[in-house]
């Protein structure tokens, strides 16, 4: 009788270990879908400017970095965004543009912004330190977050005035 009363405790523990798994992982966005880490745009035009993306529980925020065109000199301008799941699809909170994904998240395109691929889970060397903070502020946040700043001075030629 014992051993029957443990039997049924233990396969109801699975069973509803089971079930609360299988709603958690269908109610989030799967973070292999769209990769933490950081995706560089193809080509070399856009060398100074990058994407990354990080998460944290069921939070996404993503951190637009911009930078002057290559060969050009100028200043990093970044965005950090929480990132919103609506109707299937991810917009960036801080300008409302969704992100397409391609390659499972491999690929995100913003649409006008430029095609950006994963290249890996290390941030950027050039990112600094509280840029890396503004990331774990936007993750542990809740509702909408939106960070602007400047980054780092960019080397290069002047920009032709016409």
């Amino acid at each position: 009788m014992k051993f029957r009363v443990l039997e049924t405790l233990i396969a109801s523990s699975i069973l509803l270990s089971i079930s609360s798994l299988s709603s958690a992982q269908s109610n989030q966005q799967d973070s292999t879908i769209l990769p933490t880490g950081t995706y560089y745009s193809q080509g070399t035009m856009f060398n100074n400017s990058r994407r990354e993306i990080a998460h944290k529980n069921n939070r996404i925020c993503i951190k637009i970095v911009k930078g002057p065109a290559n060969p050009y000199k100028g200043v990093e301008d970044i965005t950090i965004s929480s990132v919103s799941f609506q109707k299937g699809k991810f917009y960036i909170d801080a300008t409302g543009e969704g992100l397409i994904l391609e390659k499972n998240g491999k690929v995100i395109n913003s649409g006008r912004g430029g095609v950006w691929e994963y290249r890996g889970i290390s941030p950027d060397p050039r990112s600094q330190p509280i840029q890396a903070q503004k990331m774990a502020e936007c993750v542990a946040a809740q509702g909408r977050y939106v960070q602007k700043m400047q980054g780092i001075s960019i080397s290069g030629i002047d920009f032709p005035k016409y």
